[in-house]
């Protein structure tokens, strides 16, 4: 499965998270800016199905945003092929796009972080268990 599940309203900024613990079980989770709101989209594909819309502050917004853009995550930069499946056991998958419209993708290995990779992530299950 391709990872392109969520859509960035304009000049807002958005952070898409996949992951996949187990094969068949794909949660995604869509954090953006929709105007002067922010939105947290959580949708479970597979063996379990479940859609959910958390707001959240923008405080909280620009906090994630900070840690997604930070240099240490910037080292799980790469650049998907059509071949590249963006929901893997192996990997978190995310995708930000900023106020001009710029994408970059993430892979982060489940067995190797760093500290704000594993701050965001931690932050991301906080919504998905909401």
């Amino acid at each position: 499965m391709l990872f392109s599940s969520y859509v960035n309203a304009g000049n807002d900024r958005s952070i898409a998270y996949a992951q996949q613990d187990t094969p068949g079980a794909i949660v995604v989770v869509s954090i953006f800016e929709h105007g002067k709101k922010y939105v947290a989209s959580v949708n479970g594909f597979g063996t379990e199905t479940f859609e959910k819309t958390i707001l959240i502050d923008k405080q909280y917004f620009d906090s994630l945003w900070v840690l997604a853009t930070s240099e240490e995550i910037s080292k799980y930069t790469f650049i998907p092929t059509p071949k590249d499946r963006m929901a893997t056991p192996q990997f978190r998958t995310m995708t930000l796009e900023d106020s001009k419209g710029m994408k970059k993708q993430f892979k982060i290995p489940h067995s190797e972080s760093n500290k704000s990779a594993e701050e965001l992530i931690s932050a991301i299950k906080d919504l998905m268990s909401k």
